[in-house]
């Protein structure tokens, strides 16, 4: 069964959805993607269909695989830096909560200065983050659709 969900955010779900994800960001105007993932979700071979994807569309892309379970503050501020290392305009998050957080974070701080922990709290954000698209891999956490959504 497909569906479509919004409240801003846009929820599309289907068989094999994920691996649409580089129609989708072209849609949206992306050119260069920063996937942030874990190693778990890379060793599983979920990772491949959505990078195909993304390949097929002409979108380039780095990957940040280092995402930690209850991600720290230092995990997304060293995921920022591997984002600072080229241009991107966009972040995909594929993975459960954890992933879906960090990348929400480094997309935060790559347009705001400061530690990721000076924006602790509600409405602390002076300026929208990058535009992150969440691949959700588990269902419960509800990651993808909190208020602090950068989509």
């Amino acid at each position: 069964m497909n569906y479509r969900f919004s409240i801003p955010t846009t929820v599309e779900c289907g068989t094999g959805i994920s691996g649409r994800a580089g129609e989708f960001l072209r849609a949206r105007g992306a050119s260069r993607v920063f996937v942030v993932t874990d190693a778990g979700i890379r060793n599983a071979g979920l990772l491949e269909p959505v990078l195909h994807s993304l390949e097929e569309h002409g979108l380039k892309y780095d990957i940040f695989d280092e995402t930690e379970p209850n991600p720290s503050a230092e995990s997304v501020m060293t995921g920022l830096e591997r984002l600072k290392q080229k241009p991107h305009d966009h972040i995909l998050a594929l993975g459960g909560g954890s992933s879906i957080d960090t990348a929400k974070g480094i997309g935060i701080m790559a347009t705001n200065k400061g530690h990721i922990l000076d924006y602790e709290g509600v409405n602390r954000i002076p300026h929208p983050g990058l535009p992150v698209v969440a691949i959700p891999t588990t269902a419960g956490t509800g990651s993808e659709v909190t208020a602090s959504e950068s989509i």
